[in-house]
């Protein structure tokens, strides 16, 4: 994905070095462009757009490489609780109580399953 909007930097004719690329890999591999995509734009603005001349152009590319990108943003910005992310339209079963700055959330789900099974005769 990143290769892919280096090569379109320098393509529309910003002069973005290997270096710089690296820059941005290093800073997302320590957590900066977090899961926003506002934080990312500017993060990779800064590691790869060196003279603000090329600001336009940057922008120019970084809406054509990442158009429809916003919805996959808001997905991975969205609270959850767990290890997964599911659909808004799935339904969680919970209890969540607020408390001034505490919130408890009880999760819960049952699995009931009849097996038989039948040995040598």
């Amino acid at each position: 994905m990143l290769v892919k909007i280096f090569f379109l930097l320098r393509k529309t004719g910003v002069p973005v070095s290997i270096t710089e690329l690296l820059t941005l890999l290093e800073a997302l591999k320590v957590g900066l462009g977090d899961l926003s995509a506002e934080r990312f734009y500017y993060l990779a603005r800064t590691c790869l757009v060196k003279d603000e001349r090329y600001y336009d152009r940057y922008d120019k590319a970084f809406a054509a490489h990442f158009k429809g990108a916003e919805d996959l943003f808001a997905l991975l910005q969205r609270e959850s609780s767990g290890t997964s992310v599911e659909p808004n339209s799935t339904e969680v079963p919970m209890l969540m109580i607020m408390k001034s700055n505490w919130m408890l959330m009880l999760h819960g789900q049952a699995f009931l399953n009849a097996i038989q099974q039948s040995g040598p005769s």
